[in-house]
């Protein structure tokens, strides 16, 4: 049996993680037993199974590929009646556990979302539910939602906050869905999903009469909350493909909203059709120690500066931009003869200088030395693209070389660097690392991605099984490249 401290010690993960688990029936709870004698004077101590680290460590191998801690828990369940796991059978739709974390593709529920404990919670264009973390049914937030239990995708938001009562808070809390909405040019017959007809006149009323807040990637609305003399600050996170609204404690009393940068217009998508394409992916470094280090409202303020340095860099090289993941965000470019290859190279290269300026506004604001690195991957293929682009092979490797990066990195697979036009790959240096105890690159060479992260210091198991033998390489220009291994970037505890 391992105590607590001793699972996460063995795995890594943090404590919030470790209850998240445990809150969301993937652990069973401890059993809280008389010490060891070698535990010190503790009085009682919770033990976990044997089997605990192995399962937490299969739980972050399936997170990494993409499964919702919903259908993990359901992998789990069906695996302690005796029946496949759903590994075995990857056909199969599983449907969600109750009370777990639902998410859906169109607004992806972010880890560090997962994982918090302030109640936040996804919907769609149409603001219907998508997923919501366990935390919603807890504390203040609990009282004033009173949802039930495991609230199903696809029910109307509205319908939800209005089947919590009316009340004062409940009523603002409408109010500010419907600026949401109203900025974002949401329909009423999508608003107005499973409301009666009474309920549906009220809402259009409303709807007209509200002002849209102010443009940026987050929108924060202060409400009062029985039981609090501080109220609630409820932060919308305008995605794309919908929003994530948050709940947290405001930062002081007298704080006032804080100004967002406002967004780049996203290029419109074609008609949808099979193209060519290329897909920059990026990930903020170690975006999980910067939540726990940054306030809430801070951290989403983080996120709307990231957007809005990534936009017009994205904009610039005619990509499109908003395919918002795990603190970074996605782009693509489309066309022929390989020019959007090289707009796509372009657009990396550009947004490490781009990053290097917005991490030195942070320093200064902050009064901190760590730096902000953004990692960056590129991988190319043919995705159906329209309204939005379906997240085809080239979206998920890419989306696997920004989570493996490290310090600032750019890398690529080999389909979308042998590709280069000759003009492009000659102010490039496209070099992979040979193995041995210091980082030593060969120019126009490639690695496997399991190879790579072990020499940048990782461990092979941070990498899909299915990503593992992808041909990568780093790429940097020919100019500033060095030969030596880049200092390791000082971690935000550290900063």
């Amino acid at each position: 049996m391992f105590t607590s401290k001793e699972v996460l010690e063995r795995t890594g993960i943090s404590r919030a993680t470790l209850n998240n688990y445990i809150s969301s029936g993937l652990l069973p709870r401890p059993d809280v037993l008389p010490p060891d004698p070698s535990a010190g004077s503790a009085p009682r101590i919770g033990y976990f199974p044997d089997d605990t680290v192995d399962r937490i460590l299969e739980i972050q191998r399936l997170k990494t590929e993409g499964w919702s801690i919903g259908r993990i828990a359901l992998h789990f369940e069906q695996r302690a009646r005796g029946e496949p796991g759903l590994e075995s059978a990857p056909g199969a739709v599983a449907a969600p556990a109750t009370g777990a974390l639902e998410v859906a593709s169109a607004v992806p529920a972010s880890s560090f979302f997962e994982e918090v404990e302030h109640p936040a919670y996804g919907v769609g264009s149409g603001f219907e539910l998508l997923w919501s973390n366990a935390a919603i049914h807890a504390g203040a937030v609990g009282r004033l939602l009173s949802w039930p239990a495991g609230p199903a995708k696809g029910v109307g938001i509205l319908e939800l906050l209005l089947r919590s009562g009316r009340d004062p808070a409940t009523d603002e809390l409408v109010g500010f869905h419907l600026t949401v909405a109203r900025e974002r040019g949401t329909a009423l017959a999508d608003l107005c999903r499973g409301l009666t007809a009474e309920q549906s006149a009220v809402i259009g009323r409303r709807l007209q009469s509200v002002r849209p807040p102010a443009a940026g990637s987050v929108a924060i609305a202060r409400l009062p909350l029985a039981g609090s003399e501080r109220g609630i600050a409820v932060h919308a996170v305008r995605l794309r493909t919908g929003v994530v609204f948050l709940y947290a404690p405001p930062a002081h009393d007298d704080a006032p909203a804080p100004q967002m940068p406002a967004t780049t217009t996203l290029v419109p998508a074609a008609a949808t059709r099979l193209q060519p394409v290329a897909v920059l992916a990026t990930r903020l470094q170690d975006a999980e120690a910067w939540w726990r280090r940054l306030p809430a409202p801070e951290f989403l303020e983080l996120m709307a500066d990231l957007r809005a340095t990534i936009d017009p860099v994205i904009a610039a090289q005619g990509g499109s931009a908003g395919y918002a993941r795990h603190a970074g965000f996605d782009a693509v470019f489309t066309g022929h003869d390989s020019d959007h290859l090289a707009r796509a190279v372009r657009a990396a290269q550009a947004l490490r200088e781009a990053m290097r300026v917005l991490s030195r506004r942070w320093q200064a604001r902050k009064g901190w030395t760590a730096e902000l690195h953004l990692n960056t991957g590129l991988a190319e293929g043919h995705e159906w693209i329209g309204e939005a682009a379906l997240p085809g092979d080239a979206a998920q490797q890419a989306a696997a070389l920004a989570h493996a990066g490290r310090d600032a990195s750019v890398w690529a697979t080999r389909a979308l660097a042998d590709r280069l036009p000759a003009a492009v790959r000659a102010g490039l240096r496209l070099a992979a690392p040979v193995a041995g105890p210091v980082w030593t690159p060969v120019d126009g060479c490639y690695a496997r991605l399991s190879d790579l992260v072990e020499a940048r210091g990782g461990a092979p198991t941070e990498v899909a099984p299915r990503f593992a033998d992808l041909a990568v390489a780093v790429l940097a220009p020919a100019a500033t490249a060095g030969d030596s291994n880049p200092p390791a970037a000082r971690p935000p505890h550290e900063a």
